[in-house]
């Protein structure tokens, strides 16, 4: 092929007979009536097509072009439409619309008639039928004594009906429209029509090779256009693709990706070494994941009816708005999402899968998207399928535009003729919106109220992030609203207004919305689309079982719905989603109705099996990740069509009971990870994809048929695996990858067959001690073998010839010596960490595409720093503890961000930092370097380790001393790195008296430090040795909050400003848990170790709080002896899931007794904890204790003994702990002679109190709907005031409360057995009842409450009276209670 770059004078000669061959198609047409332009897809017509009219109408041969689509089926209005689009002639923002005396009287007719819906539904269709008919007089208008171009595209065979239906029906339609207009028809059709009536066929053929080579140069980067290497792939591209121009096209697009770096030009030029002949170019759209989202391309697949693919046209922001709304945009602000939007848009329309038409208007071609490279992507469905929903082209959003935090369709305006003057004035007179999304953020609630307050003719509606609680009363007037979004509705507490006109609905991030009534559901008769996600709804209404129409169902993420009825009715389901309803136990036994079901999602429920599923033959994907209790599939047999079949976290699921899963034939995915499974059924069918990580029964794995064209094979973690049956990778000679990390293989069967293998990972397998014969695997790109404990043979001939290696990780193995590497052209990187055994170690090969080396520990060859000679790309290098004479050269090493010559002793050199600009990590710990130069230029620098390095010797001894204070002052040549967050000082000398050494050796300098500033500086981390060193000398400041991590793995920077942040939110966690701020108090963070950091208890005894935040250790170890530390007065413990108890007795200890100083203790998210306290001999230990704090802790059964009571305890809070049964041993009785306020919120199994509380002003019980005998609380709780009971489910009644002479607020919600409250109340003020569907009597004893003030009823269907008189002053507010008669109750 001739080289790209030479285009000057073969290109312009072959442009040029392309334009002859466009001036041909035109002067057939000039000759001719109709002409059939037909070729292969991609080829080019509808690209020829343009450039046919374009020249046609400046040879004046015709005026206007007009495009139709016979892949649509069009009506009269959307034909008119679509020519109306074309033409201009729809208005745009602040255009005017005729509205005529007619029309304002079938206004009037129509608000006569609201009452009655077949006579508006015959009104407003003859408005259509009015506006349809003035769009015809407008395009009759336009087109009056003009030349039409009339495109057919996508004309198909004559025998193939639908199409041949479409096209009939459009001809009907356009000679009933424009019987008398002069037009000539240019039918584009994939095969040659045979048409009598069709004068002239012309084949579109693919571009001469001169000219696709133009085309290529025209579209790529003008950067990329002078690369050889760029030029190469092209030219290999298009000798392994068709050629057409839409191909093309696309090879540039990909180019300008691919071509940015080097790791995406690998992963091209893979893809094309792997393909023998042609190459499918539309696969490598699939794999620009951070460009397109795969959900957008999976969309345009989606099977059955698709309203935005399927029509003929839409515009493009309609087309983001679409997106927007069904989530593929992700989340953010309107206007970034609507950007992002635009640049998908763009990028579409230039790879082909978006055609541009006029005015903006786009549509969609599928075919250029490849359905097989999207299976593997279940996690995409659309959020509302509004797709789905859509059928005709009234319904769409309408053309949208975007301001900042809306978008919406044009403000119209209407003309009104001013009789008396006789002339037309334009003015607003409809507010006449269809479509509107407002971003939350962007607008208060009152703006946004107000704004909605006039949009009555409303018919799309999305509110994103709103702050409102409860439905805008403005909704109740928009009788058209066909869809309402409500996203991110975290404030949202009820939604009670009927909408009649809904047809799709979401409430989505609603986690104050606790309950759904059925009055909301009971009109929504055409709802097809339902999503509620984040909910706190604990059942659904039964309104909602009658939602015939429903095809999307999403319910998920609501944490506390236990139980769905029957949805039999709903027949037309097409989407099943309800994952994270992690309480959900019961759903249909069988899903035998739902014959169009496309996708069930059961995902992380309670699940025991899944619905039979027999014969449903649309079911792709079945879900069931994270079901702990599921143990059986019920009709896997008859499912053809499956492609994805996921368990894996379903611990419970032992084996698979159909007699036979080869009927699966479309199966694709099996993941089995983390299942109770020990074998591999032996009549499993062919899947590509198959995952058995961490299952613990599985021991081997024998040879099975069936599995030939499996492509990874993934077992990691399976820790009790020890053997492959031999032969058993000797069919799989498709696989791809294979990971078999974290096993107990001894001895892997023979790889020889895998010559199709990519990745291999071996990791963690402390038995492997040899590698297989790696021969065949000439493709092989990732070896990783790290840590495997007894690994010391990998083979002297394990590197040859594999030139496609791009990572070799043999770290922390027993290897003696490193094979050669062949050609490794393609290596990224080459880890050897701690290889000590690997004695004189050297690279004689070039590296030139090396990223990242780790020789850490490794004994290298003399004159060890001549291995760096050809790295130029290297941009972590650790060189630590290794025996370097002399510093690498390294001003070429431009890209470095990492290095590292910690330990490194023979060292005696300056090093110069300026050329390493781009430096993040310098690790200089122990090592002879002396001098550092231009430092203060390493603006990227964020960690620098120089502790125990020579360079202490230049430094003064008190130059790193103020560490504690509020400005930490650092030297002045490091005053400017603006992202320097962790550093080591080399002059802070630490005692290594023996003591001290002997702390060292027990990890004291695992760990890091910081002081967390209130501003938003970052902050800067040191050493624990170092800063004990500090903190002998320099006492802690007032208000110094302290966070301790380990210490970061090498090379590792983290983002620290996370620290901060979330210190902040602790702060305002822990108030709204009734725990004392402590902004004036001195703090420690403790996060994320696995044992506790020797010598911080130096620290904890100068601090008054202490956070334990992600921590591995089990409970408070000896070194924070609480006894102890008088000043600690505080401790939260929070996601320390390996703590099962916090305090314990321990036996022999005479102290075991001594008080605990601790007067607030918070306990959060610790999933193994079962006791607060061990022991027998506890009783005065806690008397200091004042509020304590539970949540989150799963496996807590009993929170007090009698051995600890603390009897100074005045706040008690516990929230989510699943398996509390009872607040003190069933065995033990008790008091808390000082407990004021008790909350108690959802805790499922809690039957019993078993405590006395002579104090308590405040008790809140919500959703614990076992409790018992509550009245027994208020017998000795006479003081009580505030009383609040939430989801009782076998509360009857409150007879003991009439003792509660104290008692002003009573709060009553969903107790759905209570039938009275009580005999009588005294003293109460405000009254509060909602959802109590048996009430129907507060009081049974006739008496006067002269302090009553506010009354509020909701949803009290049997309540008739409240039994007592008041005052007429009383607030009285009552929803939903039809049988209430307030007569003779209210005495003036």
């Amino acid at each position: 092929m001739e080289d790209l770059n030479s285009q000057n004078n073969n290109g312009k000669e072959k442009v040029l007979s392309s334009i002859q061959h466009v001036s041909k198609i035109c002067a057939s047409l000039k000759d001719h009536k109709k002409v059939n332009l037909f070729g292969p897809p991609g080829v080019g017509k509808t690209w020829m097509a343009k450039r046919v009219s374009e020249l046609a109408t400046r040879m004046k041969i015709i005026h206007v072009t007009l495009w139709v689509f016979m892949c649509k089926e069009y009506t009269k209005e959307s034909l008119s439409k679509s020519i109306a689009q074309q033409l201009c002639l729809l208005p745009t923002t602040y255009e005017e619309w005729e509205d005529g005396d007619e029309n304002k009287e079938l206004k009037e007719n129509d608000d006569k008639v609201q009452d009655s819906e077949t006579l508006i539904k015959e009104i407003k269709k003859k408005l259509e039928e009015k506006e349809t008919k003035k769009l015809e007089e407008k395009e009759k208008k336009k087109l009056e004594e003009k030349e039409i171009l009339l495109i057919l595209d996508d004309v198909h065979l004559d025998h193939e009906t639908e199409h041949d239906s479409n096209e009939t029906k459009f001809w009907s339609l356009w000679n009933e429209m424009f019987p008398n207009e002069n037009f000539k028809t240019l039918l584009i059709s994939r095969l040659k029509r045979k048409h009598e009536d069709i004068s002239d066929a012309i084949e579109v053929e693919a571009f001469p090779k001169e000219e696709s080579n133009a085309l290529l140069i025209g579209k790529l980067d003008a950067q990329l256009r002078k690369k050889e290497r760029i030029l190469d792939l092209g030219r290999t591209l298009m000798e392994k693709s068709d050629g057409f121009p839409g191909t093309v096209i696309m090879i540039a697009k990909s180019l300008n990706y691919f071509g940015v770096d080097e790791c995406r030009m690998s992963i091209l030029e893979k893809e094309l070494e792997e393909t023998s002949h042609k190459y499918s170019v539309n696969k490598l759209l699939c794999m620009k994941h951070d460009v397109l989202p795969i959900s957008i391309l999976k969309d345009l697949w989606w099977h059955g009816h698709h309203f935005f693919r399927d029509s003929a046209s839409v515009h493009y922001n309609e087309l983001i708005t679409y997106w927007i709304l069904e989530g593929y945009l992700g989340y953010g602000s309107m206007t970034s999402l609507y950007n992002k939007g635009h640049g998908i848009v763009m990028e579409l329309m230039d790879y082909g899968v978006l055609k541009g038409l006029e005015g903006d208007y786009v549509f969609m071609d599928k075919s250029l998207i490849n359905v097989d490279d999207l299976y593997q992507y279940v996690d995409q469905n659309a959020n509302l399928g509004l797709a789905t929903v859509f059928t005709s082209d009234v319904e769409g959003f309408g053309r949208i535009t975007h301001e900042d935090g809306m978008l919406k369709t044009p403000r119209t305006r209407t003309k009104e003729k001013n009789q008396e003057q006789k002339q037309s004035s334009s003015k607003e007179v409809g507010q006449n919106l269809s479509t509107l999304l407002l971003d939350g953020t962007h607008f208060s609630e009152q703006v946004m109220m107000n704004f909605l307050e006039y949009e009555k003719e409303l018919q799309v509606l999305a509110l994103f992030n709103p702050t409102i609680k409860s439905l805008p009363n403005s909704l109740d007037m928009m009788e058209k609203l066909r869809v309402l979004v409500l996203r991110g509705c975290e404030f949202l507490q009820d939604v009670k207004l009927p909408l009649k006109a809904l047809r799709v609905l979401e409430i989505s991030g609603g986690r104050s919305l606790r309950s759904l009534k059925s009055i909301f559901f009971k009109n929504m008769v055409n709802l097809q689309s339902i999503h509620l996600s984040g909910l706190q709804i604990s059942y659904l209404p039964q309104a909602f079982y009658n939602l015939l129409e429903l095809r999307w169902l999403v319910i998920k993420d609501c944490r506390r719905l236990k139980k769905l009825e029957s949805l039999s009715k709903l027949e037309h389901l097409l989407v099943v989603d309800l994952s994270g309803n992690i309480v959900l136990d019961t759903v249909d036994k069988n899903f035998l109705k739902f014959k169009n079901l496309q996708s069930l999602n059961l995902s992380n429920t309670l699940v025991s099996t899944t619905p039979l599923l027999k014969n449903i033959e649309s079911l792709t994907h079945l879900l069931c990740r994270g079901c702990k209790g599921l143990g059986r599939l019920r009709g896997l047999t008859s499912l053809t069509s499956l492609q994805t079949l996921d368990l894996s976290g379903s611990i419970e699921f032992e084996e698979f009971h159909d007699s036979s899963l080869q009927s699966l034939r479309s199966l694709k995915t099996l993941d089995l990870s983390e299942t109770a499974i020990d074998r591999l059924p032996s009549n499993i069918s062919d899947p590509r994809s198959l995952y058995l990580k961490s299952c613990p029964q599985l021991e081997r794995l024998p040879c099975i048929e069936s599995l030939r064209d499996l492509e990874v094979l993934d077992v990691s973690g399976s820790k009790n695996l020890k053997e492959f049956e031999v032969g058993f990778f000797d069919r799989l000679t498709d696989l791809r990858v294979l990971n078999l990390s974290e096993t107990n293989v001894v001895d892997l069967p023979s790889l020889s067959r895998l010559s199709n293998l990519r990745e291999l990972y071996l990791s963690r397998c402390p038995s492997l001690k040899r590698l297989p014969s790696l021969e065949s695997a000439t493709k092989l790109e990732i070896l990783d073998a790290s840590w495997c404990s007894a690994l010391d043979d990998i083979g002297n001939q394990s590197f040859e010839g594999k030139t496609r290696l791009q990572k070799i990780d043999l770290s922390e193995t027993k290897i003696e010596s490193f094979p050669s590497l062949s050609n490794p052209s393609h290596l990224r990187q080459l880890l050897l960490k701690n290889c000590k055994a690997l004695k004189n170690f050297e690279l004689n090969v070039s590296l030139p595409n090396l990223e990242e080396l780790n020789l850490s520990g490794v004994t290298l060859k003399p004159n060890g720093a001549e291995l760096m000679k050809d790295m130029s790309n290297i941009q972590i290098l650790d060189l630590s503890n290794t025996s370097l004479e002399q510093i690498p050269s390294i001003s070429k090493f431009t890209n470095l961000t990492r290095l590292s010559l910690a330990g490194c002793s023979c060292l005696d050199a300056e090093l110069d930092l300026k050329p390493l600009s781009k430096l993040e990590v310098l690790n200089l710990s122990g090592s002879s370097i002396k001098r550092l130069t231009n430092l203060s230029g390493s603006h990227t620098l964020q960690k620098l380790l120089l502790q125990g390095c020579s360079i202490a010797e230049s430094s003064e001894d008190d130059e790193f001393k103020d560490l504690l204070g509020s400005n930490p002052k650092i030297p002045d040549e490091m005053s400017g790195l603006s992202h320097l967050d962790h550093i080591e000082f080399p002059n802070v000398n630490v005692n290594t008296s023996h003591e001290e050494s002997s702390s060292k050796e027990a990890n004291q300098d695992e760990w890091s430090i910081c002081r967390l500033s209130e501003d938003n500086k970052a902050p800067i981390f040191t050493s624990g040795s170092q800063f004990l060193e500090i903190l002998k000398e320099n006492p802690l400041q007032e208000e110094s909050h302290l966070c301790a991590v380990p210490y970061m793995v090498e090379g590792e920077t983290g983002d620290r400003y996370l620290q901060r942040h979330e210190l902040v939110f602790r702060d305002v966690y822990l108030q709204a848990c009734g725990i004392p701020q402590y902004k004036g108090n001195k703090s420690l963070q403790i996060r994320g170790f696995n044992h506790f950091p020797k010598g911080i208890e130096n620290i904890i005894c100068k601090v008054n709080m202490v956070f334990l935040i992600d921590n591995m250790f089990n409970g408070l170890p000896s070194e924070f002896d609480v006894s102890k530390l008088k000043q600690v007065n505080g401790c939260w413990i929070d996601r320390c899931d390996e703590t099962i108890t916090i305090f314990t007795e321990k036996e022999g200890d005479e102290n075991s007794n001594s008080a605990i100083f601790l007067q607030n203790l918070g306990i959060s998210n610790n999933r193994r904890l079962e006791s607060i306290y061990k022991g027998k001999q506890a009783s005065g230990s806690f008397h200091s204790l004042k509020s304590l704090y539970l949540e989150s802790c799963p496996k807590l059964s009993v929170v007090f003994q009698s051995s600890w009571l603390p009897k100074n305890l005045e706040v008690l809070q516990i929230k989510h702990c699943d398996k509390i049964v009872t607040l003190i041993d069933p065995t033990d009785h008790g008091i808390l002679p000082s407990l004021k306020t008790l909350h108690l919120w959802e805790l499922p199994e809690l039957e019993n109190i078993g405590l006395s509380f002579p104090k308590l002003q405040t008790l809140k019980i919500w959703e614990c709907p076992k409790v018992k005998q509550i009245e027994r609380i208020f017998q000795s709780s006479d003081i009580l005031e505030t009383l609040s009971i939430t989801g009782a489910t076998s509360l009857k009644s409150l007879d003991g409360i009439s003792c509660l002479r104290c008692l002003s607020t009573l709060i009553l919600e969903s107790c759905p057995m209570l039938e009275y409250v009580a005999s009588f109340l005294d003293s109460v003020k405000t009254i509060e009842i909602k959802s109590c569907e048996k009430l129907q009597i507060l009081f049974t004893r006739v008496y006067y409450m002269p302090d009553l003030d506010t009354l509020y009823f909701e949803d009290l269907p049997m309540l008739k009276k409240i039994g007592v008189t008041f005052p007429s002053i009383v607030t009285i507010i009552t929803y939903e209670c039809p049988n209430l008669n307030l007569k003779g109750t209210i005495v003036d």
